[in-house]
């Protein structure tokens, strides 16, 4: 069986995406969605959800961060691969997180 072309990112890497979210795709098992990139607010934050999804889920995830314009959130959004985002994100700033393809479904 080949890999899926298609995949999902997660927005946001802090802990709730390193403790729980994750570990429920783990339960999932081949049931749960093929997760292929994370954006975070920082670099470090992107890597350490990455080294945790390697670990729990054997999957490499491609990083997207702010502060370098051909990795932040609308180069990820831009991704014809990835067809939904996981929000794990403080309520507080699910507002100002903005992109112009927010209106595109």
């Amino acid at each position: 069986m080949s890999a899926p072309k298609t995949g999902n990112a997660i927005l946001g890497a802090g802990i709730f995406a390193k403790e729980e979210h994750l570990i429920a795709l783990q339960t999932l098992g081949p049931l749960a969605p093929k997760l292929k990139s994370v954006y975070s607010r920082s670099e470090k934050g992107a890597h350490e959800l990455t080294a945790r999804a390697t670990t729990l889920l054997n999957a490499t995830l491609d990083i997207y961060f702010e502060g370098n314009i051909s990795f932040n959130l609308d180069a990820l959004l831009a991704r014809s691969d990835i067809t939904s985002v996981i929000i794990n994100l403080p309520i507080t700033h699910q507002p100002s997180i903005h992109s112009p393809h927010e209106n595109t479904c």
